[in-house]
């Protein structure tokens, strides 16, 4: 099942496609503590992305996340309005007409054809596409992939546990100096 739905992934135009567990992420947990450290005024900003570290606090039937990358890059973006809009917004997969909101929809049709039941979470999306074997951190924070680091990630949870995708070695992407 698990090598369908990633060919089905490729079919939709996502860029790569990871599987990995329903489990929490601690190390993002740890990570929000530092800034409320030292700005502990800040401590109300940070306590609504707590919960994106538990995905099974979302949904608690769920055994696997499965998640896709869309490459940005992959778009001939024109050159005057990129000095007026965020070249991420004249691509936005939130618009029923674009490509990339017609691939999550027939993803997640597909995913209940093959018996499924399916949730589109609010989890640390980042941390999962790191965990699904998708790409690395690097220093500045982002995520990098074989397709570097303007992608969008996308996350579904199901019900089944699936076979799982190994992280990538830890290597920095960033050069050291």
């Amino acid at each position: 099942m698990s090598a369908a739905i990633k060919e089905k992934a490729r079919e939709l135009g996502y860029a790569s496609c990871g599987i990995t567990d329903a489990g929490p992420f601690p190390e993002f947990v740890d990570g929000l503590g530092a800034p409320v450290q030292r700005y502990p005024e800040s401590a109300h900003l940070y306590d609504d992305l707590r919960d994106n570290a538990y995905p099974k606090r979302r949904a608690a039937w769920a055994e696997s996340m499965i998640v896709c990358i869309s490459r940005y890059g992959k778009y001939r973006l024109p050159q005057e309005p990129t000095r007026y809009f965020g070249k991420t917004y004249l691509v936005d997969g939130r618009l029923p007409y674009a490509a990339e909101y017609r691939a999550v929809d027939a993803f997640e049709r597909f995913l209940k054809e093959l018996g499924l039941s399916v949730m589109v979470p609010r989890v640390a999306a980042r941390w999962a596409a790191v965990r699904a074997g998708l790409g690395q951190f690097g220093k500045n924070n982002f995520i990098y992939t074989a397709h570097g680091s303007w992608v969008s990630i996308k996350i579904w949870l199901v019900d089944a546990a699936l076979e799982y995708d190994a992280p990538q070695a830890n290597k920095s992407p960033c050069p050291s100096a």
